[in-house]
């Protein structure tokens, strides 16, 4: 079976379960803007993190939760923040509570990740914060070497030009005064 057809099956299989969690959600009665917010992380889980290396079922996703928080998640999401990253781990927890009570999942397995992102909360916070500053160090040293390679050739622009000047300067001043 092809990727393509592999990729389209598994996320219309994940239809259902967002389906459900969006169910639950409305009953929990949170806002609009709060749900929306749960179903984009979930979908971003379970219908790009669990399809990106192979195809996990969303069943089985419940034991990827610490590679995705921990690592693809930071890596992979230009977005990737302290307050994005408790919001994604909490739109986690909430699924799997929704999938765990409507027996998709082992209440044991859900247990099992809700203490391992708490008992790795304070790791991945420390792994994004470090993530970030190095990116953006490294986004501050790029443009600082931008800079001194502008401000050089901006140097070198201007020396041409006052070279430039110079000889029409003296162009002029030899043909009107010395050939006179």
């Amino acid at each position: 079976m092809d990727y393509d057809l592999k990729l389209k099956e598994n996320i219309k299989r994940n239809e259902k379960f967002i389906d459900e969690f969006e169910k639950w959600l409305i009953e929990k009665k949170l806002s609009d803007k709060t749900i929306n917010k749960h179903l984009n992380n979930i979908d971003l889980y379970i219908n790009n993190y669990l399809n990106y290396y192979d195809f996990v079922k969303m069943e089985n996703g419940i034991k990827d939760v610490y590679s995705f928080l921990g690592d693809w998640f930071i890596e992979k999401c230009a977005w990737s923040s302290r307050t994005s990253l408790k919001d994604t781990a909490a739109s986690i927890k909430k699924f799997y509570q929704c999938m765990c009570e409507k027996g998709h999942v082992s209440k044991d397995d859900y247990e099992f990740m809700c203490k391992m992102i708490k008992d790795n909360k304070d790791k991945f916070l420390d792994r994004v914060d470090e993530y970030n500053l190095v990116h953006s160090e490294f986004i501050c040293y790029f443009f600082n070497i931008i800079k001194t390679i502008m401000g050089i050739y901006f140097c070198l622009i201007i020396i041409i030009l006052l070279s430039m000047l110079f000889i029409l300067c003296d162009f002029y001043v030899f043909n009107n005064f010395i050939l006179r």
